[in-house]
C-alpha cells in the first residue's frame, strides 16, 4: 500500500524540492556534490516527526528519509541517462536532460516517493555444499512465507533476469567492471539460492534499513542453523576473498527488474561460504547416510522459529549475534558478540538489577540447559570464568586472548547453541494446538 500522503503534505514537499534542486551540482555527469544536496532536508521538516507515517517511512529509509530517498532517487537517474565524463568541474543538475524544470522534476521524485514501499526479492547463492544437500530431493523448500530456499529452472532467467538488457545499467546496477561485464552473472542450475521478499526501497547505494534486514535475515538463517546442528562452520583458506552477493529485484507492474546487486562484507561472505551440513551424524553413527535427514530435521526446526519469528524475537535476535561471533575475525570482538546472544536469550534487567546480571545469566543458564547436579555445578563454574572474561573485555579493554580463552570462547558457543535449542523447544510447547 503507497504511503498515505495527503496532497496538502505533498505539495510541501513538492515545494521544498523545486527549490532544493536548482542548488544541486553534478561532477562527471553522474556524481552529485553531497553538499549541494543538504537543502534537500528542508522537504524532510515537513513530514511529520512522530506518528505511524513517521515510522512507516523511518522503517523503509531511516533518518533523513525523503532527502535520502530524493539522493537515491536523482543517482540513479543519472547513471542510467547521462555518460560519464572526465571532467569533475561541478555543473548545476538543472543543466542535465530532465532537471531542467525543477518543479516537473520535483513532482516526479515525490510520486516515487509516494509509491513507497516497493516489493523486492532478494536473492544469494548458498554454499554448494550446503544447498546440494538440502535440495538433493526437492526444488525448493519455503523456510518460512518470506524466505525460501530454491534451485533455479527453465524460467528463473526470465522471471528474474541478472541483466538489464542495458550495458550502462548493468555496469551500475552490478557495480562489474568492463572486463566483469564480458561474463555477465547468470543462474547456476547446480547451485541452491535462498530468496528473501522485502517491502522498502534498496536504491544505488545498498545502504538502506532494506538491505541490512535482508542481510539479518540471512544471518538469522544461518545462525538458528548452527545453533540446531543444522550446519556447521567449517573454515577454509581462500587464496582471494570471496564475496557472497545479494541480486535484489524489484517488482514493476506484473514483472521483476532486477534493481540492484549488493555486496555482503567480507567477513560475513567468508562465514556464509564455510557453512556445511552437521557433521555430527558422521561422528556419532560413521555413516554419512544420516547427515541429510539429520540436517532436514533440525532445519524444519528452524523453520518453525522463523516462521513465527514475531514471538521468537529474542531467538532470532540471538542467533543473528551467534553467526556475528562466527563471522568476526578478531577473537576479543567474537566473544563479545558470543556473550551478546546469552544476554539476549537469558538476560531480564528489572531481575538483574537485584542479583545482578552475571548471577542471573549463571543461573538461568545452568538450569535450563544442565541435565545434572554435577553438570549444572560445571556449567556455573565455567560461566563464572566466562563472565568473568566478558566482565575484563568490556570494562577493562582486556587484549589477551590465549588458548586458555579460545578455549572459554569454544564453551560459551556451545552454551549459545545449548540454550537455542533449549528456547526452540518451549516455544514449541507453547504454540503447540491443544
Amino acid at each position: 500500500m503507497p504511503l498515505p500522503i495527503r496532497s496538502k503534505l505533498r505539495d510541501e514537499l513538492i515545494s521544498a524540492t523545486a527549490d532544493a534542486l536548482p542548488d544541486i551540482e553534478v561532477r562527471n555527469e553522474i556524481f552529485i556534490v553531497p553538499d549541494s544536496a543538504r537543502g534537500l532536508q528542508a522537504a524532510d521538516s515537513s513530514l511529520p516527526q512522530s506518528g505511524q507515517l513517521r515510522e512507516t517511512i523511518e522503517n523503509i529509509l531511516g533518518e533523513t528519509p525523503f532527502a535520502r530517498f530524493a539522493t537515491a532517487l536523482i543517482t540513479q537517474e543519472l547513471r542510467d541517462r547521462s555518460h560519464y565524463t572526465e571532467s569533475d568541474t561541478p555543473k548545476p543538475l538543472t543543466a542535465i536532460a530532465g532537471y531542467e524544470n525543477s518543479s516537473i522534476a520535483a513532482e516526479r521524485i515525490v510520486s516515487a516517493f509516494e509509491s513507497l514501499p516497493w516489493d523486492y526479492k532478494l536473492s544469494i547463492e548458498m554454499p554448494r555444499a550446503l544447498g546440494s544437500q538440502i535440495l538433493a530431493q526437492m526444488a525448493s523448500l519455503d523456510i518460512s512465507e518470506t524466505i525460501r530456499i530454491f534451485r533455479p529452472d527453465a524460467t528463473t532467467a526470465t522471471t528474474f533476469p541478472l541483466t538489464t538488457g542495458d550495458t550502462k545499467r548493468d555496469l551500475s546496477v552490478t557495480g562489474n567492471t568492463l572486463l566483469g561485464m564480458a561474463f555477465p552473472p547468470t543462474w547456476q542450475e547446480a547451485g541452491a539460492y535462498v530468496q528473501i521478499d522485502a517491502s522498502g526501497f534498496v536504491g544505488p547505494f545498498g545502504d538502506t534499513p532494506t538491505i541490512q534486514t535482508a542481510v539479518d535475515t540471512l544471518k538469522a538463517v544461518c545462525g538458528i542453523g548452527i545453533a540446531l546442528f543444522a550446519f556447521e562452520v567449517n573454515p577454509t583458506y581462500r587464496p582471494w576473498p570471496t564475496k557472497a552477493k545479494f541480486f535484489a529485484h524489484r517488482r514493476c507492474a506484473s514483472h521483476w527488474v532486477l534493481e540492484r546487486a549488493y555486496e555482503l562484507d567480507s567477513d560475513i561472505s567468508a562465514t556464509f561460504h564455510d557453512l556445511v551440513p552437521s557433521t555430527i551424524p558422521i561422528l556419532a553413527a560413521g555413516d554419512e547416510s544420516y547427515v541429510r535427514p539429520f540436517m532436514m530435521k533440525n532445519l524444519a526446526d528452524a523453520s518453525f522459529v522463523l516462521s513465527h519469528a514475531a514471538k521468537a524475537a529474542r531467538i532470532v535476535s540471538a542467533s543473528q549475534w551467534l553467526f556475528d561471533s562466527y563471522s568476526s575475525q578478531r577473537d576479543l570482538l567474537s566473544f563479545v558478540q558470543a556473550a551478546i546472544c546469552i544476554e539476549i536469550l537469558l538476560g531480564d534487567k528489572k531481575t538483574s538489577d537485584v542479583i545482578g546480571l552475571g548471577e542471573l545469566l549463571r543461573n538461568r543458564l545452568s538450569y535450563l540447559i544442565g541435565v545434572s547436579h554435577s553438570q549444572r555445578d560445571q556449567l556455573m563454574s565455567d560461566f563464572n570464568k566466562i563472565y568473568t572474561l566478558r566482565s575484563g573485555i568490556v570494562h577493562s579493554g582486556q587484549s589477551k586472548f590465549g588458548s586458555d580463552e579460545r578455549q572459554l570462547l569454544g564453551r560459551l558457543r556451545w552454551m549459545c547453541q545449548r540454550v537455542i535449542q533449549e528456547e526452540v523447544k518451549l516455544l514449541q510447547a507453547d504454540l503447540k494446538p491443544e
